[in-house]
């Protein structure tokens, strides 16, 4: 510091030029230098006069345990200054002297900085995210702290939406599972707001009242020919279909027990965009046979009608509920090449089991729970 205004003065004396900028940015250096000395001399002096006895929150009487060199970030950088380590002899609690005072002092100022640090944190470094938060505020912690806000808020957040979660489908599932045990009969369902029923089985929706978008069918003005109806090629893809019809009838099924068999074929779905795909959880599939799982109410839906937002939207809500710590898991969609490549960049990596026929789902989900029962390299659990 004494050199740098030394050498100020010489370059006066011999009356040369000097930019402001330099000058400005000199005497700036030189005034933090002396705030930082001035700040650095006072804690010392405050260390030095520390009170040689302590007592512990409990009320006993704390022991010395020497001090400790500590650092933190102030406006003039960052100051080095001793603590004493107290150590309570009854309850074994350590602390350092003056700890409530060195933290930041609680309220909105407190909170902002440590939402202003977290969010730092998650684009930088913890260090490059302290640096930043000093160089705009002036304040900031150093990173072990940061990494432990980031740390503990994160499992807080987590934790509330695992409680959350649990309340609003146990909510939810009770009075199903009342009825599956035969408590009581289960209530007549209406559709509507959050309500849909397709193949038969009712489902959740985020779309209300949603109507179906039927193609027109031959009127009733038409002649009808004595002769049967050609049968629809199987070798047209359910993707690209004749324009007066969604799909082909459905098929009946091979594997015995199926239910879509010849006796519990299931009826036709009423609108195909009742939703637009579904995840189902592993507890609330019902077996009807060991491996094999009907799927019946209840089970968590994940459907929005929103091209750009649905795949991160369903793979969000499905983390949320815990779907990707399952065995495997059944996703259905309307057979769009847009959400297949969706389901496939948002659930990379897990355990996904693709469907891609909305009308058929009961039938299809059966006959990938028969199939991977029949695998035996798969888990039995596999909804």
């Amino acid at each position: 510091m004494v050199q740098k205004l030394a050498k100020l003065a010489d370059v006066v004396e011999q009356g040369q030029g000097i930019p402001i900028a330099v000058l400005v940015g000199v005497l700036m250096a030189t005034l933090l230098e002396v705030c930082r000395r001035a700040m650095q001399s006072l804690l010392d002096r405050a260390a030095a006069r520390e009170a040689g006895e302590s007592h512990c929150c409990c009320g006993c009487e704390q022991v010395s345990r020497g001090f400790e060199a500590k650092r933190f970030i102030c406006r003039f950088g960052r100051l080095s200054y001793r603590r004493r380590r107290w150590l309570c002899l009854k309850c074994g609690r350590t602390e350092l002297d003056r700890g409530c005072r060195w933290e930041l002092p609680a309220g909105r100022y407190s909170a902002e900085i440590r939402e202003a640090t977290e969010r730092l944190s998650c684009r930088l470094g913890y260090g490059e995210a302290v640096d930043e938060l000093m160089h705009l505020w002036g304040v900031g912690q150093d990173k072990s702290t940061a990494k432990r806000w980031v740390d503990r808020d994160g499992a807080k957040l987590e934790q509330h939406a695992r409680e959350q979660a649990a309340q609003h489908w146990a909510h939810y599932r009770q009075p199903h599972s009342d009825g599956y045990a035969g408590a009581h009969r289960a209530g007549a369902r209406e559709n509507g707001y959050g309500v849909g029923e397709m193949d038969g089985v009712h489902v959740l929706t985020w779309k209300p009242e949603q109507q179906p978008r039927l193609k027109p069918t031959a009127g009733p003005t038409e002649a009808t020919s004595a002769e049967p109806a050609e049968p629809v090629s199987k070798e047209v893809s359910e993707l690209n279909l004749n324009p007066t019809r969604h799909q082909p009838d459905s098929v009946v099924s091979e594997v015995e027990g199926s239910p879509m068999g010849p006796v519990g074929r299931s009826p036709r779905v009423r609108g195909r965009e009742v939703c637009m795909g579904m995840i189902y959880l592993q507890e609330d599939a019902v077996e009807e046979s060991p491996g094999r799982g009907a799927l019946l109410d209840p089970r968590y839906v994940a459907t929005l009608n929103e091209r750009e937002h649905f795949g991160t939207k369903k793979h969000a809500a499905a983390a949320t509920k815990g779907v990707l710590r399952r065995t495997a898991v059944v996703s259905v969609t309307d057979g769009s090449s847009y959400l297949i490549q969706q389901n496939k960049e948002c659930f990379w990596g897990e355990p996904l089991v693709p469907i891609i026929d909305i009308q058929q789902v009961r039938q299809h989900v059966w006959e990938a729970g028969h199939a991977l029962h029949s695998d035996t390299t798969a888990l039995q659990q596999w909804v």
